[in-house]
């Protein structure tokens, strides 16, 4: 779902009182998952994120958190809302001003590699990744003790599981791991 909020003045701090117009996209997608544009176009230099997980670029900014992206872009003072072209689709954003060329069109490339995520709850997250999370910290915690990741110990019981249904077949001389 995307918003665009009234264009708004902000203050002398941030842009020296040049209205914004900020669009807000929450929740990524039917399932919650985003796919990666970055695969099908060709490969750009990746670019540092700011301090809200995106970018701070000459014509606009952007963050994001878990739930929702927000992009901020300077407009002319006295523009009204209705004047503001917004186009979200699966892999691509467009955002401009009417009888202006497009102010956003497509997406820079970010280094995921130095992105900074927000600190979060376990509670917090959706079933699927918190399950993935558990199951990354349980088989961290095994592999610094020196025990079996659970991909290990599931491969260990599928094992046991073949030879009892088995017994006729010899595993003597079978090499394990």
């Amino acid at each position: 779902m995307a918003i665009i909020s009234e264009v708004e003045e902000q203050s002398a701090v941030d842009r020296a009182s040049t209205p914004v117009a900020t669009v807000v996209e929450k929740e990524a997608g039917e399932n919650g998952k985003t796919t990666d544009a970055a695969k099908d176009e060709e490969k750009k230099p990746a670019l540092a994120p700011n301090k809200g997980n995106g970018l701070d670029l000459e014509k606009y900014s952007w963050g994001q958190s878990l739930q929702e992206v927000t992009i901020n872009i300077p407009v002319p003072p006295g523009t009204k809302s209705r004047s503001i072209l917004c186009e979200i689709k699966k892999n691509h954003l467009k955002v401009g001003l009417k009888g202006h060329p497009p102010i956003i069109d497509g997406d820079p490339e970010i280094d995921t590699q130095k992105v900074e995520p927000e600190s979060s709850r376990l509670s917090e997250l959706d079933l699927e990744t918190r399950s993935t999370v558990e199951k990354m910290m349980f088989d961290q915690r095994q592999k610094s003790m020196g025990l079996p990741t659970s991909d290990e110990i599931q491969k260990e019981q599928l094992l046991k599981q073949f030879m009892s249904q088995h017994p006729e077949m010899d595993f003597s001389n079978a090499k394990m791991g």
